[in-house]
């Protein structure tokens, strides 16, 4: 029996994935007649059709809603984590929510 390292083993099964996954986009390119419009290859086609199910995804269910600044002086980072967050103080002390540290405020520095 040939023995095979696991890291070896999960390269050629990954390997061997992505060259079917590859032939399979291009045999079901090749089949598809060329007056179609690509609206209707992007439905046909399932490689296709599965990347644009992930983005739609994780577009729509990424997680907690963003949210913009009304100014540049509300967009803050952590001197520490350097996190980047919006704060609704101006100047005094800010915590910073994924470390919870306090962070001095600053005064807006004038613009030159």
């Amino acid at each position: 029996m040939i023995q095979v390292d696991i890291v070896l083993a999960i390269a050629i099964f990954l390997s061997i994935l992505l060259a079917v996954v590859f032939v399979l986009w291009i045999f079901y390119n090749r089949v598809m007649p060329l007056t179609t419009t690509s609206s209707i290859r992007w439905a046909r086609n399932p490689v296709a059709l599965f990347i644009k199910g992930i983005t739609l995804f994780y577009n729509f269910h990424g997680g907690k809603e963003k949210t913009a600044a009304a100014s540049v002086e509300q967009v803050q980072q952590c001197p520490y984590c350097t996190y980047v967050f919006i704060s609704d103080k101006q100047g005094g002390v800010v915590m910073c929510p994924r470390c919870k540290s306090y962070i001095a405020g600053q005064a807006p520095s004038p613009r030159p």
